[in-house]
Order: C-alpha cells, then structure tokens, then sequence
C-alpha cells in the first residue's frame, strides 16, 4: 500500500513493549570408566524463540525517521535459537601434575526476523524492505584443549591450551548478503598463585582470546533499539567482525587473622584490536548506527586497592576500596573518525555490625567520577554519581523477622542531577515445624513512578536523559516452601 499523505501532530512519543519467550533446555553429564580412569560426557541441548512487539506513537522528532506521518509504528521480531554443545574428557595425574585433554564440539543456529509497519486510522502499512530482516547466524565450533594444573603446598598452577576451530556463517535471505569465517585459533589462559611471608599471596593471569561476533551482531535492516535509535549493523564492503583480546594482570594481597586486617592492590591490562567500527549518523538527539570495516585497537589498564578490618569487640566489618581506569575508544560520527579517552575513578565503603544478637546492619556506598574526552576537538565531559544501600534486620525471636532497605542512586552530569530514593519494608515469619516461610514486604513506600538517569556521549557530543516508569508503592505477600 502507498504511505498516506495526513500528518497528523504529536508532541511525545508514548512506548509499550510485550516480549514472551519460550525456552527448552536438556542437560546430561555422566562418568563411564575407562581402564583406570574416568571419562567424563557431557551434553547440553537448549531451543529458544523469542516473540516482541514494540509500539511507538511517534512524536514529531521522529520524522527524521520518516514516521511522522503515522499515528502509530509497531516493530515485531522473532527469533529462534538451537545450541547444542557435546564434550568428552579425562584426567591423568602425576606426582604434582595434572593433566586433563578434552574434546567438545558447540553449535549454534540462529535465525531472525524483524518488520517495522506504519498505522494510521487502524490501517497498517509496510514501510519498505530497508526496515525488515531475515537473517540466520550459524556456528559449528569443533575444539580439543588439554588443561594442566600443578599443586604444591605454596604454588598453584592452572594453565589451559585449547585450539579452537571456528566456522561461522551469516545470510541474509532478503538482501542475498553472505558472510563467513573459517578460523583455527589459539586462546590459552593462564592463572597462578604464590602463598609467602605467612600472610602474603601474589596473584598473576593472563589470556588471550578471539570473538568473531555473535547472533544479532549484524543485520542489514533497520531495527529500533529505542524509539530515539534506529540501527542498521551492516554496511557495503563489511567483513565479518575479528577481535583479539589480550589481558595481563596481577593482584597482591595481605590477610592476616591475628590482627584481623587485610588489604589488595592490583593492576590489570587489556588491548583489543578490531576489524570494525561503529558509525554513527546523527539529527538532533536522533542516531543511527552501521559497522564499517576499519582496523582499531583499544587500551585499557586499571589499577586498584582495599584495605579491610574486622573488629571483633564491635562484631563490625569495615573495608575501603578504591580503582582507576583509562581506556580509549573509537568510532565514526557524521563520517569524521573519532577516538575519545576516558577515565573513571571510583570510591567504595562496606560496613557490616551484628554487635546484638537481634539486629544486624549492612551499609555500602559507592562514589564515581568520569572524564571523556574528545581527543579530535579536545572537547571535555565529566560526570559523577553515587549510590548507597542500607539494610536493617530486626530479629525478636526466632520466628520473626523484621527488615528495613533503602537504596539511593544519584547521576550528574553537564549541570543535570538526578537522585531516585527506594524504601522498602518487609516481614517474615518462619513456621519451623512445617519449614515454611510468611513474608510480607511494603516496596517502593515514597511511591516513586519514574527512575531517572543522565548518560554521555563524547564522541556524538550527546548528554541524554533517560526516565524509565516502574511500578508505584505496592503491597506482597509470600509463601516459601519446599517439597522434601
């Protein structure tokens, strides 16, 4: 049908989402000997479909989607997914060592569907093929790896050396765009550990793996992934995605009972290097994404620490912690490359009293800060945050339970704030004869209807708002039992 010609005129767009889904998964592990070992099978077989219709009655700034002509827009999508992964392997020991080959094959058949319509005056209309998909994703991952672990009484050793053969297929049935990737690879990971000077143990690990992409990684029509972001991730030319992850870390740490304290730091470091990279187009505050083939590598190296104390005399834990990181990061916006750096630091406390035997109190917070900056146009965004949790128990006897919860989140960013606040209320009653549980809980008592959070794009120059509607003060009641 041709697109209708009335306009009509809105001001906001409402949203409503229905997504059932079906599951069905089987899981079977046995041990059969073998001469004087044990082989261990293992077989899992999962099936999945997904159903979602999402509804979006579109206000004028989406005409940059060329939806202001309807009075509605509704996107439905299906998909179904088989994972199937069968394994075999065995152990053999000597002295400290022990060794341990396996071999497993893993696959995975993936199909999507996706269509975007238009309606005015309760009339559908199909809004062309570049706002649909058909597509399937299909994996056939053979591997054999063998894991080595050595034990001694101040060193532990667990290394595994798996090869891994990739095949991976991408179709897309509308468009007749074929993609594949056919790749044996190497992906050990290391991780150790030395206890020394009684209460010292150093930590060190290392890996390096691949990620050739995953069901709904590409697709050539357009999706809305929000009502404000419409997102296409394919392009013309595209390859299919290869990215190699390499990490380094280490971690010291100091626990000592006789003076009950401890404390850590640590330091890791990560580079990927990627074949793609996101590219954005934006109109206003409306953005649609696309992959395109581009060689990039980004950086990451985090450092941190906590030190802790219990104090026995009070029954308290308390305990410090505090991490630092930089990364970096790459994508196109309106055409022009960008890279941004980013730092983030954070701050957290944890404080735990069971002093009385009939009350007990947990308190966290946690504290942040970011800087992204643009690197291309130096331009600079910071923001921050905080959240907390508070939770009391009351216990007068041992049948009765009361409890006390509020959590506080706040965001900060380009002079917007924004704090929710949850108080929550319950009580539990415990039937010891017949081992059932009464809870009753009064959640959400300052009645909040919306939970507000402010988000930054540095590289698309965006400071968005988001307000997500949740459930007013409510009331429930549980009953907790089991069949034994």
């Amino acid at each position: 049908m041709n697109d209708p010609t009335a306009t009509p005129i809105h001001k906001f767009a409402d949203e409503s989402l229905d997504s059932p889904t079906g599951t069905f998964q089987n899981s079977l592990s046995t041990i059969i000997p073998w001469k004087d070992k044990l082989v261990n099978f293992m077989s899992y077989v999962k099936y999945q479909k997904d159903k979602q219709t999402l509804t979006v009655s579109p206000g004028n700034y989406m005409e940059n989607f060329g939806f202001s002509n309807f009075d509605k827009i509704s996107q439905y999508t299906i998909s179904k997914t088989l994972e199937v992964n069968h394994s075999a392997s065995v152990g053999f020991s000597y002295r400290k060592w022990t060794f341990t080959p396996e071999f497993g094959l893993n696959m995975n058949f993936n199909n999507l569907k996706s269509v975007i319509t238009g309606e005015v005056s309760n009339n559908n209309y199909f809004l062309g093929s570049d706002r649909q998909n058909d597509m399937d994703w299909n994996e056939v991952m053979p591997y054999t790896q063998v894991g080595v672990n050595f034990k001694s009484q101040n060193f532990n050793l667990n290394l595994t050396l798996p090869m891994n053969f990739y095949g991976i297929t991408y179709k897309d049935n509308i468009r007749q765009n074929y993609l594949d990737k056919s790749k044996t690879v190497f992906e050990p990971n290391l991780f150790a550990n030395l206890d020394f000077a009684s209460f010292f143990k150093i930590w060190a690990f290392a890996n390096q793996s691949y990620d050739f992409g995953n069901f709904g990684f590409l697709y050539g029509g357009n999706m809305l992934t929000s009502p404000t972001n419409l997102q296409k991730r394919f392009s013309d030319n595209i390859e299919m995605p290869e990215y190699l992850s390499r990490m380094i870390g280490s971690r010291l740490e100091y626990r000592n009972p006789l003076n009950n304290l401890f404390f850590n730091v640590r330091y890791n470091y990560s580079t990927n290097k990627r074949n793609l990279i996101e590219s954005y187009k934006t109109n206003g505050f409306i953005s649609e994404l696309e992959l395109q083939s581009k060689e990039n590598s980004i950086k990451t190296q985090t450092e941190g620490a906590e030190i802790g104390k219990y104090f026995p005399k009070f029954k308290s834990n308390l305990s410090i912690s505090g991490t630092n990181t930089d990364s970096n990061s790459f994508s196109y916006f309106n055409s022009d490359l960008r890279e941004s750096a980013n730092s983030r630091q954070t701050l957290g406390i944890k404080f735990n009293n069971t002093y009385f035997s009939w009350f007990s109190l947990d308190y966290n917070i946690n504290l942040n800060w970011s800087k992204n900056t643009n690197k291309n146009d130096n331009t600079v965004f910071k923001s921050s945050g905080w959240n907390h949790n508070l939770a009391a128990y009351i216990y007068p006897s041992d049948n009765h339970t009361f409890g006390f919860n509020w959590d506080d989140l706040s965001t900060k960013a380009s002079g917007q704030n924004f704090r929710n606040s949850f108080f929550d209320l319950s009580y539990q009653y415990t039937w010891v004869k017949r081992k059932i549980d009464f809870e009753f809980k009064w959640l959400n008592i300052a009645n909040r209807k919306v939970y507000e959070t402010v988000n930054v794009d540095v590289l698309q120059q965006l400071v968005t708002t988001n307000q997500m509607y949740i459930r007013p003060s409510q009331f429930m009641f549980t009953v907790k039992f089991n069949f034994k």
